[in-house]
């Protein structure tokens, strides 16, 4: 005589679930950003992670309701609650340090033209001849309007003829991605060229009328060998 055949237990969804797929496209998207694959556009990949804790906040709420009207099982354990904190403070903190990034690049920015120089974001870095209204930037306006340029773009080029400031130096480190560099007419010495050397992805520097030395040169090319100088 045998027994009862047992029921199985079909798996059913559960908010843990959810959240658990929330850390993975989280994860996603940050990976991607860090190796450019697929290429994202500044900015994107923050957003859509932002976008995508709404998203499911929203469906939660939505999933929540529907239990109650239907009297479905809803359960939440407090370690899928600890788990949808950090969900939701990682891609809330990775804004946070974008944000903080695009403000002191629209700080050196505005220092840089305010002194005399003149910057060329990566939108326009090949585009000098061409007039501001023919090489705006490709996001949308509003979005733009919200977070502003120096969030979806980097500072390519930068352009001084002036007398170069311990104030412009000092906001260089705000251009960590600056390519080109081009001083002219500047009196900078080979302390200065000492702040030049966290510049790790400029490609060319040219000092006009400088009173650098070989030796200044010389530990700046060691420190950028990536990059060529011109010494006029």
């Amino acid at each position: 005589m045998t027994g009862p055949t047992p029921t199985t237990r079909r798996p059913h969804p559960t908010p843990a679930c959810l959240i658990l797929g929330l850390l993975v496209v989280e994860g996603l998207l940050w990976l991607s950003e860090r190796y450019q694959w697929p290429t994202w556009h500044k900015g994107y990949a923050v957003l859509t992670a932002v976008a995508t804790v709404g998203v499911v906040m929203i469906v939660m709420l939505g999933w929540f309701i529907v239990a109650l009207v239907f009297r479905w099982r809803f359960q939440f354990s407090i370690r899928s609650l600890l788990v949808l904190v950090a969900a939701v403070a990682l891609p809330c903190s990775w804004l946070t340090v974008k944000m903080k990034a695009a403000r002191e690049q629209k700080t050196a920015v505005e220092t840089i033209n305010r002194l005399g120089g003149s910057v060329f974001y990566d939108y326009r870095k090949n585009f000098f001849w061409l007039p501001i209204s023919h090489a705006q930037p490709p996001e949308p306006a509003w979005l733009r309007s919200l977070f502003g340029v120096d969030f979806f773009h980097d500072v390519r080029n930068l352009y001084f003829d002036n007398r170069l400031t311990g104030l412009v130096l000092k906001h260089l480190k705000d251009l960590p991605l600056l390519e080109e560099l081009w001083l002219e007419s500047s009196d900078i010495s080979d302390d200065g060229l000492v702040s030049l050397e966290e510049l790790q992805h400029l490609q060319l520097l040219r000092l006009d009328r400088s009173s650098v030395s070989a030796k200044g040169i010389e530990r700046l090319q060691e420190a950028l060998p990536n990059c060529k100088i011109d010494c006029l």
